[in-house]
């Protein structure tokens, strides 16, 4: 009988790393791509908007091998009623996060919690190729012009009290945001429906983040984006 192992390597991307345009492309329609000092910056130029940094559809990251992938981001200029913003992974990019073969994201709320408030709340969403999750609402909340992370872990385990048996990292995704004082917490779990789940999909992933909306001028930057994954020993 043969043994493998495996460490857990981490990489991190910044937009102002040297190869940076090397690593990540962008997707537009009717949307304007840049890095600043903030680092990656997705601006939407028109009312039938969307914008997306990408690997350039290399999915290098093995969903069954992959542990976390976290995001810094802020957000601005954010309308009252007319964008999301997506953080995640998922297969070959398409113009509608919707409808990308699999994936799992984070994404805020298109309209205000409530009118004049300038909060958005952040729901969560997957779907495999097999079972599509659809979105539902995390309670968390954020505004224009703060910086948050957002912490998706495919490697933990977690009981289920019904049938005591642990289920696959990817067969129930959990996902972390960081409160109004910069401490991680987690998503509540979801009250109908399946967990966030990758199970029916076996290959690679990149990360995909962006916009999409019906209003010019909404703002997101990524400042950074770590990933831990296994690597053989």
């Amino acid at each position: 009988m043969s043994l493998s192992f495996y460490e857990v390597a981490k990489r991190e991307y910044h937009a102002d790393q040297s190869d940076a345009s090397d690593i990540f492309t962008s997707t537009t329609a009717f949307a304007t791509a840049s890095t600043d000092a903030d680092g990656w910056k997705m601006l939407l130029t028109s009312t039938t908007a969307s914008g997306w940094w990408h690997f350039g559809d290399k999915l290098i990251w093995d969903v069954d091998k992959l542990h976390s992938v976290e995001y810094l981001f802020k957000p601005s200029a954010m309308a009252t009623t007319a964008q999301e913003i997506y953080l995640g992974v998922g297969t070959a990019i398409n113009a509608s996060p919707d409808v990308i073969a699999s994936s799992v994201f984070a994404k805020s709320t298109a309209a205000e919690v409530s009118a004049g408030s300038d909060s958005y709340r952040m729901n969560l969403q997957s779907d495999d190729g097999v079972t599509d999750v659809p979105s539902w609402d995390t309670g968390f909340e954020i505004v224009d012009d703060e910086w948050y992370r957002v912490k998706f872990g495919f490697k933990e385990k977690v009981t289920s009290v019904s049938h005591n048996a642990s289920l696959p990292g990817k067969s129930n995704i959990q996902v972390k945001l960081t409160n109004a004082q910069g401490n991680y917490q987690r998503t509540p779990a979801q009250s109908a429906g399946a967990n966030l789940s990758l199970n029916g999909y076996t290959g690679g992933l990149q990360p995909v983040f962006g916009l999409l909306g019906a209003v010019a001028g909404a703002i997101l930057h990524v400042k950074s984006i770590k990933v831990e994954y296994e690597q053989s020993t």
